[in-house]
């Protein structure tokens, strides 16, 4: 998500500088990508959307470890 963050302020400033401000398009449809679908199994699926799990995963300091200790800041 950083990085559509990113994109969206490069835009909006770029929009500033040549005088054509960023407009939102709300009739707009996304698709979102199924390769994750098309990747892992029903079982691996239904674990990891599993909201009780989520909520775990959540709370869980081992989920984050990557974040924490190999992320570029």
């Amino acid at each position: 998500m950083s990085e559509d963050v990113e994109f969206f302020a490069r835009l909006t400033a770029h929009g500033h500088k040549t005088g054509r401000p960023v407009t939102v398009l709300d009739d707009l449809r996304v698709r979102p990508s199924t390769r994750r679908y098309d990747q892992w199994s029903t079982a691996r699926m239904l674990w990891w959307q599993n909201p009780l799990t989520a909520r775990l995963r959540l709370a869980s300091p081992r989920m984050w470890r990557h974040w924490y200790g190999s992320t570029v800041r």
